[in-house]
């Protein structure tokens, strides 16, 4: 699978909340970068650290949560892709809707690197 159709499928995946497939699109180091000042923040080595840190939460913290896909951008090896994340987070019952970008690496048709871009004083406003 190339960059940009294995991408499409990533995010395709999550939109069906369907786990075994997004862990197969990880490489077994990959290193998943949450912006600084997200509530995910860090970077998470391994797909069972990004599936533990990032996605449960994501599933179990918020009422349908999703990244909208706009664009998927590919050079070579690495991908880059915009949209917007929706959803309500159960705590407090607010929106969001905000922009993301994210940038990924790939090797061997698997991500071995990605960072999210995303405005967190606007995602932080849902938190409150």
């Amino acid at each position: 699978m190339q960059g940009r159709e294995l991408i499409r499928a990533l995010y395709d995946a999550f939109s069906a909340r369907d786990a075994r497939a997004m862990m197969a699109f990880l490489g077994d180091e990959v290193h998943w970068t949450e912006a600084e000042g997200f509530l995910y923040a860090g970077t998470h080595v391994g797909p069972q650290a990004v599936m533990d840190n990032v996605w449960m939460r994501m599933a179990t913290e918020w009422l349908g949560w999703q990244a909208h896909l706009d664009d998927i951008i590919v050079e070579g090896n690495r991908v880059a892709t915009t949209g917007t994340y929706t959803g309500i987070y159960k705590a407090t019952g607010k929106k969001l809707r905000v922009r993301f970008a994210h940038t990924f690496e790939l090797e061997d048709g698997k991500i071995v690197k990605m960072e999210q871009f995303v405005d967190t004083a606007k995602v932080n406003e849902v938190l409150t």
